[in-house]
């Protein structure tokens, strides 16, 4: 960014970390342009739809807690 170090009060990225092609450096430069805080708002994910063995865990589980 061409913003000098704590040129704003805040900083917030919302939704769009993800776009980032260098997310360390990104995650630094939010910071370095904020004077008090840097906020990022990620997309929800659901983690367990996109991992078939944390899917299997959550079921198993599931069906111990039915018990």
């Amino acid at each position: 960014m061409t913003y000098g170090d704590n040129a704003f009060d805040y900083v917030m990225c919302k939704q769009a970390f993800h776009h980032f092609p260098k997310s360390v450096s990104g995650s630094y430069e939010m910071i370095r342009v904020s004077k008090m805080a840097a906020i990022l708002v990620a997309e929800p994910i659901d983690i367990l739809s996109k991992m078939a063995s944390l899917m299997v865990i959550k079921n198993v589980l599931t069906e111990l807690t039915r018990c």
